[in-house]
């Protein structure tokens, strides 16, 4: 958003604090992908390790200050 000229992709994610949505903005196709939803609730798949997985990926797409 500060450098216009910055072609990197943004990440993010949306939750609930049960379901988590994760997206990633593209910005050279000028486009966007979703994850597929994670739950935290369902009894037959546990997605929180899925759930913490992405997000120690995240911790290393953030640069320190």
């Amino acid at each position: 958003m500060g450098r216009p000229e910055d072609t990197s992709s943004v990440f993010g994610a949306v939750t609930n604090g049960e379901d988590w949505i994760f997206i990633k903005l593209d910005r050279q196709q000028k486009g966007d992908e979703l994850s597929d939803k994670f739950t935290l609730s369902n009894q037959r798949h546990d997605d929180l390790f899925a759930v913490g997985r992405i997000l120690k990926q995240f911790r290393g797409l953030i640069p320190l200050l």
